[in-house]
């Protein structure tokens, strides 16, 4: 069973180890060099030189010269995981049996972009760890293995992504077995309507005071690292939100005013209650009385 790999972020590495350790044949991978839009992008190199694994490094895996190395290498499978590029036709029809992707959400719901993010700034309750069948639809193919994950109260983003890379990596062993044995099999989902999350903007990480505490709070934890941070805007300046606390208040305040600021951790009026801020980069500075 040959596999062509295909990733370069932080859950792709940690799936592809687990390939290496189960002595599945990993005839090339394809990756970058860096990464502008993953935040989480890691650099498989090291783990592909120390298993004399072929590395191709691209800027576009569509280019005619990256199709033409994975055609080269003559795939069984393709296995492709967190990459942001979506796969041509081309590329869908080189392995012998079938290119494999990964999606952390409860396909078909939530298909899309930052699904992770999305997940805790709207207050899902679980999610999934999902590998699927590529096919020409974004995050539309037959599912073949997925487990679901609870989401709590106060799950941060680095939180959820640790959860779902140790049920991956429980997956992709369990998705071995199958492929070794020619079994891979299917699962049938409910029938539920398809939903599709669009990508994040850089407008989508500003705070605004007249949102709920628990909005500003879920927006503070969805966006923290790995991820770029939720941002305030003060004094020109831009300020990364990454901890925050909800603290109850009744008063009638208008949003955004600094109602306290003791041990440098202010307090700010919301619409509903307020936010104590507890960290940020770099250094905010705040006097009672000022206006975010």
């Amino acid at each position: 069973m040959k596999v062509l790999y295909i990733g370069n972020v932080w859950l792709s590495i940690r799936l592809l180890e687990i390939l290496v350790k189960n002595k599945i044949e990993i005839v090339g991978v394809v990756t970058t060099r860096k990464s502008k839009f993953n935040t989480d992008y890691k650099d498989p190199t090291n783990l592909c030189k120390n298993n004399k694994i072929d590395v191709h490094y691209t800027k576009s895996v569509n280019s005619k010269n990256t199709v033409s190395w994975i055609k080269n290498k003559s795939p069984d499978y393709i296995f492709c995981f967190g990459w942001s590029q979506i796969l041509n036709k081309e590329i869908l029809k080189i392995p012998k049996k079938h290119v494999i992707g990964f999606h952390p959400s409860q396909l078909p719901l939530f298909r899309g972009r930052h699904p992770i993010i999305w997940s805790i700034i709207l207050g899902l309750k679980k999610t999934a760890s999902t590998f699927f069948i590529i096919n020409e639809n974004i995050d539309d193919g037959p599912i073949i293995n997925q487990k679901m994950i609870k989401i709590t109260n106060n799950e941060t983003s680095l939180n959820l992504y640790l959860k779902i890379i140790k049920k991956a990596e429980e997956q992709i062993k369990e998705i071995i077995i199958s492929l070794r044995k020619d079994k891979l099999k299917i699962v049938k989902n409910k029938k539920v309507k398809k939903t599709f999350l669009r990508k994040r903007s850089f407008v989508d990480g500003q705070i605004d005071w007249r949102m709920r505490a628990v909005d500003i709070d879920r927006l503070v934890r969805g966006l923290s690292a790995p991820y770029p941070g939720a941002h305030i805007i003060f004094k020109n300046n831009l300020y990364k939100i990454w901890e925050v606390k909800i603290v109850k208040n009744n008063q009638f305040i208008e949003p955004g005013k600094v109602i306290s600021n003791k041990i440098d951790k202010p307090i700010v009026k919301c619409a509903d209650a307020s936010i104590k801020i507890i960290k940020t980069e770099p250094k905010l500075v705040l006097k009672d009385n000022d206006y975010l």
